[in-house]
């Protein structure tokens, strides 16, 4: 018996290593006969041989059907979540090109089916960037959307977390999502493509914000469109644009009007080429949002207070709260007739809570003191439109919220320092329509409220208003972006038809 022989045995279970043992003996039997052995004896040992080896052949047929029955039991899932792993391996190895094979295979396979689209969540916060196209999606007989939430890292946070709480916003609007929260993330991205999609959304070019599995370069089995969390970028670093804008990561970048267009076309490898003029799909929502105030109580002012996460001298440096907080608490206790809605950037709790417990005292001590008055109260849910449309003014560091909330043209006070980041041409257009405050003139924060309440103070329309007037470029952004996803698909689908003859 050669080692190979000897291997298979040992491995082979209990009736097929006893018919392997058979065909071993009956061939050491032959070997072993003298040169003149009776013709009927060797005729007998022939027998046995051939009969051993039927035997193991019924033995490995046997074993093939166990095999194949034990596969069955697996869950449909898992099975083929392996045979579509498989397939695509081997259509990426043949083609050369993993990206492009794997979308070729993707638009063979579901050619006349719905587009299958797959959204990652990590943040439910900045969900309002897609939600009216996943919204458009899920109405669309052309669309089969997949919802998936991933868990986190903000800055400050030692680990990944909050898919929880991502989870529990999409269920609290009714949106159907699958939770994906393995230990180990490779899991959840196999489970990702046994959904077999064409299309995927990640909600920023953050890339370390998410699992290193979830980056934009390691997701090329499926063709990826991006919608900024935030509709435009304001300033000229920190941008983060660049690597969202090459030609293996990005089929398109949808962008909210001219200026942002030609500020993203400035840093892409292709001039803009991938570049599409959309307008934002959260200009709509901004603008047409009902009131929600959470704050219960008869006050007519109703302020909200917004604070960046930039607070320790490094990044785009626009956050403000440590030289702030103390005298936004002191304005609420000596004006219960205000209410005062704050507004933390998630990644300002992370950076917090990150702190050693004698730096984050301060902070414990300033939000008890805060929730405990009755014309105060925290916003951290993410659902900020209901209160953009009930409240009266804004008061904000940066950044986002500066820009959106004068689409409603209410006043904007922006509570500056030196050292963040310069604007670009959004910026300035932005910065335009709010009323600067530094923040070391913080104590004037009252009068400028009052101010802006009893027209002392002028109000910034005109520049506003050509503010609203970049952004809206298109009636229903997310209806363009929808229709166009189709078109791409679909004509890929026809070229390769026509390529194959």
């Amino acid at each position: 018996m050669t080692d190979t022989q000897r291997h298979q045995g040992a491995r082979a279970p209990g009736a097929f290593r006893h018919v392997l043992r058979l065909v071993a003996r009956a061939g050491r039997g032959l070997a072993r006969s003298p040169r003149r052995t009776h013709a009927d004896d060797q005729a007998r040992r022939i027998d046995d041989l051939t009969r051993a080896t039927q035997r193991l052949e019924r033995a490995l047929a046997e074993q093939v059907e166990a095999t194949r029955r034990v596969a069955e039991v697996a869950t449909r899932l898992d099975r083929v979540e392996g045979l579509a792993t498989d397939a695509m391996e081997f259509a990426q190895a043949a083609a050369g090109n993993s990206a492009v094979a794997a979308r070729l295979a993707t638009t063979v396979v579901r050619d006349g089916q719905p587009i299958r689209v797959g959204f990652l969540v990590h943040n439910y916060e900045a969900w309002g960037a897609l939600r009216r196209i996943h919204a458009l999606m899920v109405a669309d007989d052309r669309f089969d959307p997949v919802v998936f939430t991933i868990p986190r890292r903000f800055p400050g946070a030692d680990t990944f977390r909050d898919e929880d709480g991502n989870s529990a916003g999409l269920t609290a609007e009714g949106v159907a999502h699958v939770r994906l929260n393995d230990p180990e993330p490779s899991v959840d991205v196999s489970r990702i493509k046994s959904f077999d999609l064409e299309v995927i959304f990640r909600q920023s070019h953050w890339q370390k914000d998410v699992p290193g599995v979830f980056r934009t370069d390691l997701l090329s089995f499926a063709k990826q469109y991006y919608v900024p969390y935030a509709i435009t970028s304001l300033i000229t670093e920190g941008g983060g644009i660049v690597e969202h804008t090459r030609k293996d990561v990005l089929a398109r970048q949808f962008v909210a009007g001219a200026v942002a267009r030609s500020i993203v076309a400035s840093h892409d490898r292709l001039g803009g080429a991938r570049i599409t003029l959309s307008g934002h799909p959260k200009v709509r929502e901004i603008r047409t949002a009902g009131p929600h105030w959470p704050i219960a109580s008869t006050n007519t002012t109703r302020v909200i207070w917004s604070a960046h996460h930039a607070i320790d001298g490094r990044w785009n440096g626009f956050g403000t709260f440590p030289e702030v907080c103390d005298e936004m608490l002191s304005l609420a206790r000596r004006r219960p007739d205000l209410d005062i809605l704050f507004s933390p950037h998630p990644a300002l709790i992370t950076r917090i809570d990150g702190m050693t417990p004698a730096r984050r005292a301060r902070f414990d001590a300033f939000f008890r003191a805060w929730d405990a008055l009755p014309n105060t109260g925290q916003l951290r849910s993410g659902q900020y439109l209901g209160p953009f449309a009930a409240s009266d003014l804004l008061v904000v560091d940066g950044l986002s919220f500066l820009m959106e909330y004068q689409l409603l043209k209410k006043p904007v006070i922006y509570l500056s320092r030196p050292g963040s980041s310069p604007w670009n041409a959004m910026g300035e257009m932005v910065v335009a329509g709010t009323h600067e405050l530094p923040s070391a003139r913080i104590s004037g924060i009252e009068a400028l409220i009052d101010g802006l309440r009893d027209g002392s103070v002028p109000r910034k329309d005109a520049a506003q208003q050509a503010l609203i007037d970049e952004l809206t470029p298109r009636d229903d952004p997310a209806r363009f972006i929808v229709d166009t996803i189709h078109d791409d698909l679909r004509a890929e689908a026809r070229r390769e038809e026509t390529a194959a003859g």
